[in-house]
């Protein structure tokens, strides 16, 4: 085996093999694989050991190479330092190209007064995004976790380009879903 590797794969498609010899040759095929993966060079007088080893032998073959080819290209990434693949390609605007936010002119006198102003973007992904003030009334009316989780939502779903405001779509799926609820609990209560 590789010098430091601590484990081996055996695959559930080799218990039909182990299933079909008697208890005392699968104990002695298992311990005849143990001796070759921590290299002892095993040798066994016994054609059925040899013969049902075989297929299991080049097995651990192709995982040792593969093993070894995952550990070069995880070398060779690593002497890399994490760099991107494409540093100086541009991901697109961001923030709200119409009006576009003017640089500070003060960067060296920065105060702790770090305030978020109703008009800051809360979310954006693509060409939905929702302000502070808008999700502070999603808040107000559903609560911050189920806001947030339907803001999630409207973002991963898959078809969202049909989509012109995250807010308006996050509101209406949150309040669609209530009155779903509220009907189930009316029914229940009159049962």
């Amino acid at each position: 085996m590789a010098e430091n590797k601590k484990g081996f794969m055996l695959y559930a498609d080799q218990q039909e093999l182990f299933s079909q010899l008697t208890d005392d040759y699968a104990g002695k095929l298992i311990k005849h694989i143990f001796e070759y993966v921590n290299d002892n060079n095993p040798n066994s007088e016994d054609a059925l050991i040899n013969m049902a080893f075989t297929p299991i032998k080049l097995q651990l073959k192709r995982d040792l190479e593969k093993y070894k080819s995952v550990c070069e290209r995880n070398r060779i990434n690593g002497s890399k330092g994490g760099r991107p693949k494409e540093p100086n390609k541009p991901s697109g605007l961001s923030g709200n190209p119409k009006e576009p936010k003017q640089p500070d002119k003060d960067k060296d006198k920065d105060t702790d007064n770090d305030t978020v102003t109703d008009n800051e973007i809360y979310r954006e992904k693509d060409h939905l995004r929702i302000t502070w003030t808008e999700m502070n009334k999603l808040i107000d009316e559903f609560g911050e976790v189920k806001a947030d989780d339907y803001i999630n939502q409207v973002l991963n779903y898959r078809k969202n380009v049909k989509y012109k405001s995250l807010y308006l779509t996050a509101l209406k799926w949150l309040r669609r879903d209530t009155e779903k609820k509220d009907k189930q609990n009316r029914r229940t209560l009159s049962i």
